[in-house]
């Protein structure tokens, strides 16, 4: 490239810069003069000088400081604004939890077309937070946010359908479920991508909508992954895998799953996909047994009780197998028996 082209492209570049952060507004470079602008008492200005408080963008995160401009904004009708300050309520940041005004915040900005704000007081119809729990407010709000786009509200508006709600007027309907959550599924949207592959409900591979759920790092997708490779149903038309099993279930038990847990240690156990190895059957085994897994307390009292990958210890080994026979484990029942 010459020199003349050089120095064209970067002149290009400059205008193209210059172009953005006029059409903009306040940004990080210009933050003197959003100050100035929100002293002055511009919303747009106070918005965005209460938003960067509130998120931290080029300035110490300050909540206290978000609250005190996003008011300003709010009062004055800025429905960006609004719901943040709804926000703020909500969660207690920067100003006492009161959950009626965040409620209030988010009507007002949902009144004005605010997708998010009609979502989340959608959702404080559902829960009763701030306002009466009313199942039939929550669709309507939903639907006003699904319609323009907003995955979480296609999704909580799945939920609704499919659980149903018949005795506020919400009647069960598999169909609408499934039509949301592909909709939301189709934004990407974790949850709806694991309720279509979890339910089958997609007419489609349930393992498509769970490894693109998975993929995002939803702990209850990579559970289920792990599940759909190591079991044998006819509706998948896939054979076993157990080395993409364990990969999934390793995946979970890492974000604390102990269901992923449990299966783990016993695929160490049994060298289902991986080697046996007793100590990373008994490692597995304790992560869970320790949130109360049944099954796990069972295999780690049977590996204290045969020093199988740790020191035996009878007492610790009957403990163990107490807790798994008193929710029901038959073989814990057994092994105890045995003890005796």
């Amino acid at each position: 490239m010459t020199r003349k082209n050089r120095l064209s492209v970067g002149l290009s570049f400059l205008v193209l810069l210059g172009v953005m952060l006029a059409g903009c507004g306040y940004n990080k470079f210009n933050m003197k003069k959003c100050r100035a602008d929100a002293q002055k008492g511009k919303p747009e200005a106070q918005y965005h000088l209460g938003m960067c408080y509130y998120k931290g963008d080029g300035m110490p995160k300050d909540h206290g400081q978000a609250v005190y401009w996003l008011r300003q904004a709010a009062e004055k009708g800025h429905a960006g604004a609004q719901l943040l300050l709804g926000n703020c309520f909500y969660h207690g940041w920067g100003a006492a939890s009161d959950q009626a005004q965040a409620a209030s915040w988010y009507l007002k900005a949902a009144e004005q077309g605010n997708a998010e704000a009609q979502f989340r007081l959608g959702k404080c119809h559902e829960q009763g937070a701030g306002v009466p729990k009313d199942p039939k407010q929550a669709v309507s709000w939903y639907r006003k946010a699904a319609e323009k786009g907003n995955s979480e509200a296609q999704c909580a508006l799945g939920d609704i359908y499919m659980r149903g709600a018949p005795w506020d007027g919400v009647t069960r309907d598999v169909d609408k479920a499934v039509y949301w959550y592909r909709k939301a599924a189709e934004k990407g949207h974790a949850g709806a991508q694991y309720r279509l592959g979890s339910r089958s409900l997609s007419g489609e591979k349930a393992g498509d909508w769970l490894s693109k759920a998975a993929e995002q790092g939803h702990v209850e997708a990579q559970y289920r992954l792990g599940i759909y490779f190591s079991s044998v149903d006819p509706k998948w038309n896939r054979p076993i895998d157990r080395k993409q099993s364990v990969y999934w279930y390793r995946k979970a038990a890492e974000q604390g799953h102990l269901g992923a847990q449990y299966w783990l240690g016993l695929c160490y156990d049994e060298g289902w996909g991986v080697p046996k190895d007793a100590e990373k059957a008994v490692y597995w085994y304790r992560k869970a047994a320790e949130q109360g897994h049944g099954g796990a307390q069972y295999g780690l009292g049977m590996h204290y009780l045969r020093g199988d990958g740790i020191e035996p210890d009878r007492e610790k080994a009957e403990s163990l197998l107490r807790k798994a026979a008193a929710q029901g484990v038959d073989e814990a029942q057994k092994a105890l028996r045995q003890c005796r």
